[in-house]
């Protein structure tokens, strides 16, 4: 349980700008436009079903047009997705020793921080989102089932082509000017006619449904409508997008609206072909209309919502005032709709991202960079390093990769001595700048005064990331600081070169399986200081590609020994940028 709450807080964070506030714009939109056109009742079926199919598509649609935008999003899933299976994978947490955290500067230490285990409104969004994927996933299952179910349908009709009845079926078509070919079937295993099959079409007739020519004739218009119109396929792609929203109700009440319509406006194109009876089309539907009836889920049934069925056949009798084109209309409507949902849903991420940096940006401007009184953090320095230690979470994937640093934090103290905004200037990554976060944001200060006033204050803590073998003994004051490393040259005569040669580095470098499924190819900049001895010395990822690439790069860069740089003939330490290029081998 202590693993997956960090999990389901990522995910809730994450979620809530990239799914759930486009969710709940489609949502805004969809319901004074279905009220709407309810109240259009005179419009053709056929405005009513492509109306209902945009807005069901603009809903995915939307979705990957704001993705397309913007790819950032992604790094949050997948670090979290990558936290949570490390810390089931790892073996169970340390004690506070596994990590020690530094504030350089003396006369700041950190509050204590809140306990990582409390439920907060990110959690249960986390979990809704984890429930809400779970039920997509099974739901696509039991889509692969019926499609299973359909498959062993066609393999089992396939002989039952009479041949009489195949040559009526391609005279029909061509009249209606479809020229793909229709396979027609006659068999027992089906109770009313049905349709299924987009490049290989097939029409499934009842038997005795042959013997009346005239019904026959009708029965074949309306599924040969059908397949002209390639409602199969629509079918196809409604039922996915209703798997993967599964649990949003709305996109059930519209997919019953769409199988409603759909009929209708088919029944609409059968009435207008030439001697096609009102009464005798009725009839036929009402012959098929059985309490229960034979029917693979994915086939297009001609009798596939019963209990609509009596709406079906009062609606002939309007079908004759329709004077506009109902193609040209359903495409105009369907067309503002398709353009209103995507601009709702797609902006809707774009929006959130830019509102909060507004806000941040404002605190940051307006806060004083000095102040007479600076804030001062509370409560002492050595309570404060005691709360901090026992706190203090040193990620599981940042040990594994063996990360250490400094991660800088730029955090505005506002009247109240509360943190009020913090964002990273310069991380790790691998969860460590999440850290240093959620220490910063924890910490209560004695507010700054500018003229006997409390004011708002920016300032930047370094919070130091050291591992148990690299970190300093423990002292009983701890404001006694460990001896400071000697600072790197800037000019010396020789720079250190790696024994064996960067090839040692590629050599070593493994290529993370999440960047190469994802195709990342690109730079890591990873600076670091040479010492004396020739270590590599704090390696410091200062432009990263993510997906493990980073800890990767760090993870090489550190086995690398160099020889030592030279400055008047002594050993000296200096700082050194390496890119390290990752490129699949297609590539």
């Amino acid at each position: 349980m202590r693993e997956l709450l960090p999990f389901l807080e990522r995910l809730g964070e994450t979620s809530l700008g990239v799914l759930w506030l486009p969710l709940l714009a489609w949502t805004l939109l969809l319901i004074p436009t279905d009220g709407m056109l309810r109240l259009w009742k005179r419009a053709h079926p056929l405005v009513h079903y492509q109306a209902r199919l945009a807005l069901l598509l603009a809903l995915p649609l939307g979705l990957l047009l704001a993705a397309m935008a913007d790819f950032s999003f992604l790094s949050g899933p997948i670090d979290a997705l990558s936290t949570f299976f490390a810390n089931l994978l790892a073996r169970p947490p340390a004690a506070v020793s596994d990590g020690l955290f530094a504030l350089p500067a003396p006369t700041l230490s950190p509050a204590e921080a809140a306990p990582a285990s409390t439920w907060s409104w990110r959690h249960a969004l986390g979990l809704a989102t984890l429930a809400a994927g779970l039920l997509a996933l099974a739901r696509l299952g039991l889509l692969a089932l019926h499609a299973t179910a359909l498959a062993r349908l066609r393999k089992a009709v396939a002989r039952h082509n009479p041949p009489t009845l195949q040559t009526e079926t391609d005279v029909l078509a061509r009249q209606l000017v479809l020229r793909r070919p229709v396979h027609v079937v006659v068999t027992p295993q089906v109770d009313v006619p049905m349709t299924f099959g987009w490049r290989r079409p097939c029409i499934a007739l009842p038997p005795g449904l042959a013997d009346d020519p005239e019904r026959l004739r009708m029965t074949l218009t309306h599924e040969l409508i059908h397949i002209r119109r390639h409602d199969f396929l629509w079918q196809w792609i409604e039922q996915i997008v209703g798997a993967i929203f599964f649990a949003h109700p709305a996109v059930a009440l519209l997919r019953r609206g769409l199988s409603h319509y759909r009929e209708m406006a088919c029944d609409a194109e059968v009435l207008a072909q030439p001697r096609v009876s009102r009464r005798e089309y009725a009839l036929l539907l009402y012959s098929f209309a059985l309490p229960t009836h034979r029917a693979p889920r994915l086939a297009l049934s001609m009798a596939a919502s019963t209990n609509h069925l009596k709406t079906r056949i009062l609606a002939m009798k309007t079908l004759s005032t329709h004077t506009t084109d109902p193609k040209i209309l359903s495409l105009a409507v369907a067309g503002l709709l398709m353009a209103l949902s995507l601009f709702a849903v797609a902006c809707t991420d774009l929006m959130q991202e830019k509102e909060k940096p507004a806000e941040t940006q404002a605190l940051f401007e307006e806060a004083y960079t000095e102040a007479e009184e600076m804030p001062q953090l509370m409560p002492s320095n050595e309570e404060g390093f005691a709360r901090l230690q026992q706190s203090l979470r040193y990620p599981d994937v940042a040990k594994e990769a063996g990360i250490e640093g400094r991660v800088l934090v730029q955090l505005v103290v506002n009247e109240q001595g509360d943190v009020a905004a913090a964002e990273v200037t310069k991380g790790l990554g691998a969860g460590l700048d999440e850290e240093a976060l959620r220490v910063a944001k924890t910490m209560k200060f004695k507010p700054g005064r500018q003229d006997g006033q409390a004011v708002p204050v920016r300032l930047t803590l370094p919070f130091t990331f050291k591992l148990p073998d690299a970190a300093p003994q423990p002292t009983t004051d701890a404001r006694v600081q460990p001896a400071a490393a000697p600072a790197p040259v800037e000019d010396v005569d020789e720079m250190p070169r790696p024994i064996g040669g960067f090839e040692a580095l590629h050599a070593d470098l493994k290529y993370p399986d999440l960047a190469k499924k994802a195709g990342l190819q690109g730079k890591v900049v990873v600076e670091f200081t040479v010492d004396a001895e020739g270590n590599v010395v704090n390696p410091t990822v200062t432009k990263g590609l993510g997906a493990g690439t980073d800890e990767e790069a760090v993870r090489a860069v550190s086995r690398l020994t160099f020889t030592p740089a030279q400055k008047d003939g002594q050993a000296v330490p200096v700082k050194l940028t390496l890119p390290i290029t990752f490129k699949l081998p297609d590539a």
